[in-house]
């Protein structure tokens, strides 16, 4: 309830925006938020669209004074991205489009960790699936987890067991 809140907080008020038709860059100071709002608004334009508005973002987040805190930042738009755009995500991984002062360095490494999790993820989804057909084919647990590599907790987590 916003009259309970204002007696808390004297200033608080809630603005309510559409989005789309919103100059994030004139509306909002906080850099941060401004970027994050920018690739929400476009994160559904189709890709040659979308590049030149990711590659200002990019230009933006260089702004950042703090490594750690660009690193931060930048982690989880390429997150974000990558979780929403999966099928394009080919496209966005040429990181020879997306030199960028200032971010090299974060952005290969951080594209390596996202390639790393989705092969670890990818090979956990296989040796589940192998486990599952191992099980409708009454092999023993104890077989399908030193086969596998897998832990009774995985199969569990994952209802096989």
């Amino acid at each position: 309830d916003i009259q309970k809140l204002s007696h808390y907080i004297p200033d608080f008020s809630i603005e309510v925006f559409e989005l789309e038709k919103t100059d994030v860059k004139k509306k909002f100071d906080q850099l941060t938020l401004r970027i994050f709002l920018e690739l929400i608004q476009k994160i559904r334009a189709d890709v040659d669209d979308f590049r030149p508005v990711f590659l200002g973002i990019l230009k933006e987040l260089s702004q950042v004074e703090t490594e750690a805190k660009k690193v931060e930042i930048l982690e989880k738009l390429l997150h974000y991205l990558f979780n929403v755009r999966e099928k394009e995500e080919k496209e966005f991984r040429d990181v020879s489009y997306y030199q960028v002062e200032g971010l090299g360095g974060a952005f290969m490494t951080i594209m390596d960790e996202i390639r790393l999790e989705g092969e670890q993820k990818g090979k956990l989804e296989g040796k589940l699936e192998d486990a599952e057909k191992m099980l409708n084919e009454k092999i023993d647990i104890s077989v399908i987890l030193r086969v596998t590599g897998l832990k009774e907790s995985d199969l569990r987590k994952r209802g096989l067991l």
